[in-house]
């Protein structure tokens, strides 16, 4: 089963925008209704702050699938 991509690097760029000058891979699991896992890669001693930004954002998909994924670059 393919589980559809979606975009919410501009949901997430404010929240994200309190991390600085942040870099890194951020994947994220979604349900229709909330964000279920969080993967943080190659952010260094920015880490923490970017899946803190992540779990602390209440994303809107609106019409979501009942599973989908997000990857954003930073």
């Amino acid at each position: 089963e393919r589980i559809p991509q979606v975009d919410l690097s501009a949901q997430l760029a404010g929240p994200l925008a309190a991390c600085g000058d942040a870099h890194g891979t951020i994947e994220i699991d979604l349900t229709r209704d909330e964000i279920v896992d969080v993967a943080v890669s190659h952010a260094g001693a920015q880490q923490q702050c970017v899946e803190d930004a992540v779990w602390d954002t209440l994303v809107a998909l609106p019409d979501a699938a009942p599973r989908s994924h997000a990857r954003i670059v930073l």
